[in-house]
């Protein structure tokens, strides 16, 4: 319907006719329009922006194991940091300046584990011209 140009008020009355309650309907509207236009025409944009950031933490940790770096990928649960700062947070941990992430999801735990995801999941990281593999492989091998 937000494709098709349905503002926020009208998909937020579609779920109501729907029978979802009043906090559901509102929920899910703004989820469909985050990031985009309230008017309609634009919806699921900050998806999209997601979507990016997941293709370049997977390049990144495939990037760490191909560079024998695998120790940098706990470093992407630190807190909101940009990869060109995880190699400078490895470092510091090292002289006990900065603590080494405390909650890890499970598979980061499992370095093995990890390494077989990331090869399975290699297809989608390889569109393109290879330009966001050299970066990280450039980024990861240079730390």
């Amino acid at each position: 319907m937000a494709e098709d140009g349905a503002s926020f008020l009208d998909v937020h009355e579609w779920y109501r006719t729907e029978g979802y309650d009043e906090d559901e309907c509102f929920a899910n509207a703004r989820r469909v329009f985050r990031g985009g236009l309230v008017q309609g025409g634009a919806p699921f944009t900050k998806d999209a922006c997601y979507l990016r950031g997941l293709v370049l933490d997977a390049a990144f940790v495939r990037a760490a194991f191909e560079q024998g770096r695998a120790e940098l990928v706990p470093y992407l649960f630190v807190g909101k940091v940009a990869h060109e700062d995880i190699p400078a947070l490895w470092d510091k941990a090292g002289e006990g300046i900065v603590r080494p992430p405390v909650y890890l999801p499970p598979i980061v735990r499992d370095p093995n584990g990890l390494a077989v995801c990331t090869v399975l999941s290699g297809f989608p990281l390889r569109i393109g011209d290879g330009a966001v593999d050299r970066y990280y492989a450039d980024l990861v091998r240079g730390a």
